[in-house]
């Protein structure tokens, strides 16, 4: 086992900042509509934002095959069959929700469907198959950051950002 070093250090910040800077985008256009300057473009705005921060965060976690941190062996087939389970779920969500969803769209005046389908037996199937999809990353690949990784998106995603999207505060 290596040990940790910048890549690993980059992919758990960026994911880390990602997770907040949605968090506290989120939270803030609910409480104080901090997006409402921008009419009928504020969801694209929203957008934007989101896109730029995850995006970073998704390619960060591709430098991680340059990491040293890694378990002494790799589970590539359980991996990846918790890998494709978790884009089984994901997939299932967003055809329940519609694409809107996947970037806060309900709390621009985006129709979201829920109450059927995966949301029936779970409440944030998105969040737990990001979850997933670190888990299967870690064990296919063997690089223990995307262990880590599944564990700050259960209490980014799971634990503080579902909570806050749930949160009435209209502005």
């Amino acid at each position: 086992m290596g040990s940790t070093g910048f890549y690993d250090y980059l992919a758990i910040g960026t994911l880390v900042l990602a997770i907040l800077v949605n968090t506290l985008t989120v939270y803030s256009h609910r409480r104080w509509g901090i997006y409402a300057r921008f009419g009928q473009r504020a969801w694209a705005v929203h957008q934007l934002v989101l896109t730029m921060f995850w995006g970073l965060a998704v390619a960060a976690g591709f430098l991680l095959q340059r990491s040293e941190f890694v378990l002494e062996r790799q589970y590539p087939v359980f991996g990846g069959l918790i890998m494709i389970a978790a884009i089984v779920l994901f997939a299932a969500a967003i055809k329940q929700i519609g694409a809107q969803g996947l970037g806060n769209g309900n709390f621009f005046g985006q129709p979201v469907r829920k109450l059927r389908g995966v949301y029936l037996w779970m409440e944030n199937p998105i969040y737990i198959s990001y979850v997933m999809w670190y888990a299967g990353l870690m064990a296919a690949t063997a690089h223990i950051t995307f262990g880590i990784m599944s564990l700050i998106s259960v209490i980014g995603l799971l634990g503080i950002e579902s909570k806050i999207e749930s949160i009435n505060n209209r502005p």
